[in-house]
């Protein structure tokens, strides 16, 4: 068959199929990652927590207050077996680097097995950002039930804004700027 014998279609049509794709895609994503986010604290409340005290990877006691900062922080939970936290905590190291001096950002490792398992993850990565070790207690603070997740904490101690899944620099750059914290 000769494809200039093939009726052609009106531009309008093809516009309003591509808006109606779009509009499809764009819901379908929104419903993934609100179901994904589902159980995590809700974005303005109030940590369960005034301060983090968790081991650092060298062992030592580290505080953070939360409630009372100077600046945002960004709390970064992951595994060291999650295929997907191993894509993304280079970029978030980037936020680290660009931005460690009026954003506070803490990695916190969860469900482990060991040190050693630890210790391959981030000799892998080259991390300069703080790292600590949580454990059950701290999964169940923040209602994490995924990784990676994140969330951006305001000087006072509220939700600013969460995530879990994957996260590009730039989606992260354009999260701390949606809330004024670079």
């Amino acid at each position: 068959m000769n494809h200039s014998s093939l009726p052609k279609i009106p531009w309008w049509k093809k516009t309003t199929r591509l808006i109606a794709e779009a509009t499809l895609f764009a819901v379908i994503f929104y419903g993934v990652i609100s179901w994904q986010q589902r159980n995590m604290l809700a974005t303005g409340e109030q940590l369960p927590i005034e301060q983090l005290k968790l081991l650092n990877i060298q062992g030592s006691v580290t505080k953070y207050q939360l409630n009372q900062s100077e600046q945002n922080t960004l709390i970064y939970f992951f595994a060291p077996w999650c295929k997907v936290c191993d894509l993304s905590i280079d970029n978030l190291e980037k936020i680290y680097q660009k931005h460690s001096k009026n954003l506070l950002v803490l990695a916190i490792v969860l469900d482990w097995q060991s040190l050693n398992e630890i210790d391959e993850f981030l000799n892998k990565h080259q991390l300069s950002m703080p790292i600590l070790l949580g454990d059950n207690n701290t999964r169940n603070q923040f209602n994490i039930n995924g990784y990676p997740s994140y969330y951006l904490i305001s000087k006072d101690g509220k939700v600013l804004a969460r995530s879990r899944g994957y996260s590009t620099e730039v989606g992260l750059q354009w999260q701390l700027k949606l809330n004024d914290s670079i």
